[in-house]
């Protein structure tokens, strides 16, 4: 017969358990694919529970001194990985949470008892999916409780949503934009660029144009970015919101180029949707790749 195993060696947190010494994941006691980089970081985190564990940290232990490689993108594609594996989120996370531009911490619920069976892991599961920010104690047939600490308030956290949704709604509203400043450019090179606008807006047009310039090429990155789930997006798309902000609402403006074809209370309510705009993108950013 086979040595029993430490049960410091495994580490269990929700449905989950951790296999430190053989580098295995097992969800509801069924093994889960999880590569080497990712599974390095859970254990350091587990490790450390409850304490933050900052990113000079991490590269330190998992790449050497000497290794030539993009630490940032390297690290961010393995957390999110791990995430992913683990059902979490970084906008509203269960396990591993952000301290934006210092490090992780994991802050779920942690089990080093080998005792309890597959069926109360069964029951974990259960009562997770039941529960909804409320915590709860289960009894098992070890007699051990469990304490779930779900959600602690939906009011104070961004809704979940899939990330591949995430990522289409933001494609989708790069096209958009990309959709509008080739018709302004078209509208204006083409037609008289002053034959619908409301009086007092005849220096509109030329603001709008230079406008689109500056923004294609802008929204291409964006687009690309998000196509190819670019790992470094949430931080460039931080430095760049506070000059997409004002590029935006400036843009807000430009149904009443059009007002007199489009009447004036559905300029109106489209500009109130533009203006509106920048925070929806900037909200989904967060809901997909939270606020590194």
């Amino acid at each position: 017969m086979g040595q029993p195993q430490n049960s410091a060696e495994i580490v269990a947190f929700g449905i989950y358990e951790a296999n430190l010494r053989t580098g295995e994941l097992r969800r509801s006691g069924l093994k889960v694919k999880l590569q080497e980089k990712p599974f390095q970081i859970l254990s350091i985190l587990l490790e450390k529970r409850g304490d933050l564990v900052t990113r000079d940290e991490l590269r330190e232990r998992l790449w050497p001194s000497d290794t030539f490689v993009d630490f940032d993108h390297g690290l961010n594609t393995a957390v999110n990985k791990l995430r992913e594996v683990l059902g979490d989120s970084a906008s509203n996370p269960r396990f591993i949470e952000t301290l934006p531009r210092r490090g992780y911490r994991f802050i779920g619920e942690v089990r080093q008892d080998n005792s309890t069976a597959p069926l109360a892991e069964q029951r974990v599961g259960e009562l997770e999916q039941a529960t909804n920010g409320i915590v709860v104690t289960s009894s098992t047939p070890a007699g051990k409780d469990i304490e779930l600490a779900v959600e602690k308030s939906p009011s104070t956290t961004l809704p979940s949503a899939p990330r591949v949704l995430i990522r289409m709604i933001l494609g989708a509203m790069q096209l958009g934009y990309l959709t509008m400043y080739v018709f302004a450019l078209h509208s204006f090179f083409a037609h008289d660029e002053h034959a619908d606008l409301m009086p007092g807006f005849g220096w509109l047009p030329d603001v709008l144009i230079w406008i689109a310039i500056v923004s294609v090429p802008v929204r291409l990155y964006l687009l690309s970015a998000v196509s190819f789930d670019y790992s470094l997006l949430p931080q460039k798309f931080r430095r760049l919101f506070p000059f997409l902000f004002i590029l935006d609402e400036v843009w807000a403006l430009a149904p009443f180029w059009i007002a007199l074809k489009l009447g004036l209370g559905v300029a109106f309510a489209a500009v109130a949707a533009f203006v509106y705009l920048p925070f929806v993108q900037r909200t989904l950013m967060w809901m997909g790749y939270g606020k590194d």
